[in-house]
């Protein structure tokens, strides 16, 4: 369920925005936000946040 959801947020993405520190902050909130609340419908604690260790855009 979880990889879904990420792969549509993903998808959803555009490849210029991708490129700014800010696209990538925006991309990694609303990630967060994806999986807290597919964790608060398990039941299971939320995580705290995303961190991109590294990020590659093709």
């Amino acid at each position: 369920m979880l990889r879904s959801q990420l792969i549509g947020v993903l998808g959803g993405r555009d490849f210029n925005e991708l490129q700014t520190p800010e696209g990538r902050k925006s991309l990694a909130n609303d990630m967060l936000t994806t999986v807290n609340s597919a964790l608060e419908q398990e039941g299971e604690p939320p995580l705290l946040a995303v961190l991109f260790r590294n990020f590659v855009v093709q």
